[in-house]
């Protein structure tokens, strides 16, 4: 399974809906899928979900038919490349009693990167579908009590290949769905952090943030921008930025500051105190990233005007 196909191709009309016929021993089975049906989730590790329904035609008289494992290779149709393989799907059922499955196929980021710079905009997106059904043909062979017993007479895995288009409606709600084209764009003065050396515990607490940013721990990194302000203030309620710094920054300078330290201070504090109890705050890589920024802008800020800290 999942071996990319290197056969002659025909060539397959795009539709929403397509049908796979699978054949054997008298055995006429459609499975159906239908583009407009096709959906997603996950936005760490992205997965199309594939409704596959079948519509059992018919099959002889002297025999029964089981339905092994279900499964798809996808591939973009137009340039042909292969994108993904969908896990396998044991369905255990009798292709007279099969109704409607659903295929789980993950993709990664980068293929869905890829079909985006391919995607012509207001287009849907194409794939040419191997869909792989194992079906076993059985022959009654008496009862055990009240369970019927069979005798196998063949096992085959049948590929039947077709093209399925997933509208433009469709497949932006799939993008939705896994977070993909999301931006946030926030401008502010990129600051080194050198320009905080001045005011010396925030200069060592946001490199403490930076260190544990990079190794993971985002949620102690956003803690670490409140130890950053611990020297700014003159009293402890309410939080007030040391008078003198009035001097230095000028009255309304030193109003909005005061406004934007005391409010990163009180969104980084709980972070500060409990990011190792259960139950806590989880600030992931972005917010860790965006506190840290923010932190450093306004401390150099401070830092530039030659504002000093509490002993």
């Amino acid at each position: 399974m999942g071996a990319h196909l290197h056969t002659a191709r025909r060539e397959f009309p795009s539709t929403t809906m397509t049908e796979f016929q699978f054949g054997t021993n008298g055995l006429v089975l459609n499975a159906n899928i239908d583009g407009t049906r096709i959906f997603g989730r996950g936005i760490h590790a992205p997965t199309l979900l594939v409704p596959v329904t079948f519509q059992y035609v018919r099959g002889a008289s002297v025999f029964d038919y089981g339905l092994g494992s279900l499964a798809a290779e996808l591939e973009l149709n137009v340039p042909r490349e292969p994108i993904a393989i969908s896990s396998p799907c044991l369905l255990g059922m009798t292709a007279r009693s099969a109704t409607q499955v659903q295929l789980v196929v993950p993709i990664s980021l980068s293929c869905v990167h890829w079909i985006e710079q391919l995607r012509e905009a207001g287009a849907g997106v194409s794939f040419f579908v191997n869909l792989r059904l194992e079906i076993k043909t059985l022959r009654p062979d008496g009862r055990e009590g009240t369970s019927p017993l069979h005798r196998y007479v063949s096992d085959e895995i049948q590929t039947k290949q077709g093209v399925v288009e997933i509208p433009r409606e469709t497949w932006t709600k799939f993008l939705e769905a896994i977070g993909y084209g999301k931006i946030c764009v926030v401008e502010f003065p990129a600051a080194p952090l050198e320009h905080c050396a001045s005011l010396k515990n925030a200069y060592a607490a946001l490199q403490q943030a930076l260190r544990l940013h990079r190794e993971g721990f985002h949620t102690q990194a956003v803690g670490q921008c409140r130890v950053a302000l611990d020297k700014f203030w003159a009293g402890r309620n309410p939080k007030q930025l040391i008078p003198a710094w009035s001097d230095r920054l000028g009255n309304v300078a030193y109003h909005w500051l005061n406004e934007t330290l005391r409010i990163i201070r009180r969104e980084a504090n709980e972070p500060h105190h409990t990011a190792e109890q259960p139950g806590a705050p989880v600030f992931d890589y972005f917010d860790a990233q965006m506190f840290i920024a923010l932190t450093t802008a306004v401390v150099a800020y401070a830092a530039r005007a030659g504002v000093t800290e509490k002993p």
